[in-house]
């Protein structure tokens, strides 16, 4: 399940986005599902999602969009080794 970068904009000063992000995540664990945490921008929210249980998350604040002009030699360079 993912939990999309609007929700995530947020955490964790809204009260009701912090709220409703430890639902989903606290309602996906309880399915057995892995949830992801999209737009991941922050050090608080990055700890805010620990928190509640999220263990994968992605943004901006790990690493941001490389160009396809980056990206595809680094593929191709891994795919090869």
């Amino acid at each position: 399940m993912c939990i999309d970068r609007k929700l995530i904009s947020g955490v964790p000063q809204d009260t009701e986005a912090a709220g409703l992000a430890k639902a989903l995540i606290a309602l996906a664990r309880g399915m057995n599902f892995e949830v992801v945490a999209k737009g991941v921008e922050t050090h608080a929210q990055r700890e805010f999602l620990a928190e509640a249980g999220c263990r994968v998350c992605q943004g901006d604040l790990f690493r941001r969009a490389e160009p396809r002009t980056v990206v595809a030699p680094m593929l191709k360079a891994r795919l090869a080794a």
